[in-house]
């Protein structure tokens, strides 16, 4: 498998010889299939009914890939910048409704304080 680029050459990454299921012993002469040695690592994660699976088929993370791609859809944009936007829009939809309410609390709880304070320094 080639990869990167050097210096205008390509290289070749290494690669992790394993068994396919099914197939003859290690000692017999036959040749194994290939497999990246980054492939190698997500082999068990991607078994069917494994936790990766189970992940990626679950309700939030499909909802989360419907709106990204109705985004796209929508804006026309790219991934990367409809990730972006995405992200910008769901932060200022959560974030500063939040803040809003906070800077009033903080308004409401400050009137008090200061209103104690006052009342503690007058007392002898």
């Amino acid at each position: 498998m080639l990869c990167r680029s050097c210096a205008g050459w390509l290289r070749s990454l290494p690669t992790l010889r394993l068994p396919a299921p099914g197939s003859p012993p290690a000692w017999s002469s036959a040749r194994l299939p290939a497999l990246p040695v980054w492939a190698a690592a997500s082999v068990s994660a991607a078994s069917p009914g494994g936790w990766y699976e189970a992940l990626a088929a679950s309700a939030p993370v499909r909802t989360a890939e419907e709106v990204l791609l109705g985004a796209q859809e929508a804006t026309g944009l790219p991934w990367w910048s409809n990730i972006i936007l995405s992200t910008v829009a769901l932060r200022g939809a959560v974030t500063l409704p939040l803040a809003a309410y906070q800077h009033y609390i903080l308004a409401k709880l400050g009137g008090k304080l200061a209103t104690r304070n006052k009342r503690h320094r007058q007392a002898p």
